[in-house]
């Protein structure tokens, strides 16, 4: 099964790897947002998640079977009028389900 990961260097990220990796050995793995040499055995992909050209891109090259969707940023006293907020929780939501509707194949999101 082929999985992605994104917001694989966050807390619940980073756990979901090393889990993965232990119970489903055969997976393979890519993740955006993972600390680079963190995980043997995970590809690293460098995307913005806002650019639904370069997203679809990644997707259509990977091929997804499961998706875990974790990027976000979290401090909500924080987010009060910042717009990166909005972008990173709404906008990142968005383009990967856009882009996973027009890769044409049946994928599990989490």
């Amino acid at each position: 099964m082929r999985v992605l990961i994104t917001g694989g260097s966050g807390f619940i990220g980073s756990y979901l790897i090393q889990h993965l990796l232990k119970e489903q050995p055969n997976d393979q793995l890519f993740s955006v947002g993972v600390v680079p040499g963190h995980f043997e055995g995970v590809t690293e992909i460098e995307c913005d998640l806002t650019d639904e050209a370069k997203v679809h891109s990644v997707l259509e090259g990977i091929q997804p079977d499961t998706v875990y969707h974790l990027v976000g940023m979290s401090r909500v006293s924080a987010s009060i009028g910042f717009s990166e907020y909005f972008s990173r929780n709404t906008l990142t939501t968005t383009t990967l389900l856009r882009s996973l509707q027009t890769i044409g194949k049946k994928v599990t999101f989490f």
